[in-house]
């Protein structure tokens, strides 16, 4: 092994791969906390949405087709709905 070789005591590169792990652990933890946490379960309110943007689909367009959105007919039936909803 590398360390052994450079003189460093038997134990030392497991303790610190323990310790940089359970950083990175922490963090990712922290990371999914903090987003829960600060997340507004107002946004899943539909019938009131926080912005004008959003747009309730009544019947999605294709959706029994099992076609690929690379498909370029799958693009403009999606083209085609967009332009028969209502501006908001």
């Amino acid at each position: 092994m590398w360390a052994r070789r450079c003189g460093v005591p038997p134990i030392w590169p497991s303790r610190v791969k323990v310790f940089l792990y359970s950083l990175a652990t922490g963090t990712v933890g922290w990371t999914i906390y903090t987003f829960m946490a600060s997340s507004n379960v107002g946004y899943l309110d539909l019938s009131r949405p926080s912005q004008d943007r959003v747009v309730c689909v009544a019947s999605w367009p294709g959706q029994s087709q099992a076609q690929s959105w690379l498909d370029e007919e799958s693009w403009d039936t999606w083209i085609k709905y967009q332009a028969r909803a209502p501006p908001s």
